[in-house]
């Protein structure tokens, strides 16, 4: 459920609506300026009465008819994700977005001619010429470069776009272009995954340097709650600060000198015991 109703139907993202009147195919719901869609039979619960407000998913039908859902996308409009082509026409590919109408990509909006049971990135977007949502893997045109709205040390969604000499070129937020450098990527990562980064740089050209760490104040509570929810979990940890970097990276998702910089922390606050063996607790 929400809170407040929408003044306007927005195709392709979630939309708080009131339910209008209910017919024996579904309920009718309703944005503030009046417009009405229907929300088919298998879709409606009983706490959906007339007058209460429900938060549903817009997008057209068969017969391009707008509808609401309770069902869930793996992505909306204006937003990336990586997802499977589940068939191929002359029209173009189909992938499977997690409703139950699956979406076209068109043959013009294919940076290759796509597969059937391959995963590709695809941006939610929507066709000016035909009044519909699409898939679009060309993902170019929807980088943007202006990066006034952004914060250095702030933390933003992104998506792993492509492995690279230099380590992961992803995409930040839906629409900025940036990378992680491999020598501070500590963990397994693959084309498609969804990652939480934090922003170094940014650059002139608008393209961002990103991390997988926290920065600034962030970063000093990130490690010390890491060591300490593992130390207080199995009571003593068997790594010092001339643990092999590998090691700690797998365990603590931490560089070796951010690990032995956090060790030396807690240590002047009473919170660890250090000993030739690891870690303790006091």
């Amino acid at each position: 459920m929400c809170n407040k109703r929408v003044d306007k139907i927005i195709l392709g993202r979630y939309n708080c609506l009131e339910v209008a009147r209910q017919k024996e195919h579904g309920l009718y719901l309703k944005s503030g300026d009046g417009s009405e869609l229907l929300m088919p039979k298998r879709y409606v619960t009983p706490e959906m009465q007339i007058g209460s407000l429900v938060e549903a998913f817009v997008y057209t039908d068969s017969e391009d008819r707008m509808v609401a859902t309770t069902e869930t996308p793996l992505a909306q409009l204006g937003e990336f994700a990586y997802l499977e082509c589940v068939d191929v026409s002359r029209f173009g590919a189909f992938i499977y977005w997690g409703l139950a109408k699956d979406l076209l990509v068109p043959r013009s909006a294919q940076l290759e001619p796509m597969q059937k049971g391959q995963k590709y990135l695809v941006r939610i977007s929507f066709d000016n010429e035909t009044h519909r949502l699409v898939g679009v893997t060309k993902t170019k045109p929807f980088i943007v470069t202006d990066t006034s709205r952004l914060t250095v040390y702030a933390k933003y969604p992104a998506i792993i776009e492509a492995k690279t000499p230099m380590g992961y070129k992803i995409i930040v937020n839906h629409q900025y272009q940036g990378i992680l450098f491999k020598e501070e990527v500590f963990t397994p990562l693959s084309v498609g995954d969804s990652v939480e980064v934090y922003l170094k740089n940014i650059r002139e050209d608008g393209k961002l340097d990103c991390t997988l760490q926290a920065l600034g104040d962030a970063a000093h509570s990130f490690a010390q709650e890491k060591i300490m929810a593992l130390l207080e979990a199995k009571k003593a940890l068997p790594y010092t600060a001339d643990s092999d970097p590998k090691l700690i990276s797998e365990t603590f998702g931490l560089s070796k000198k951010v690990f032995k910089r956090t060790l030396q922390e807690l240590l002047a606050q009473g919170k660890i015991v250090l000993k030739p063996q690891g870690i303790y607790l006091p």
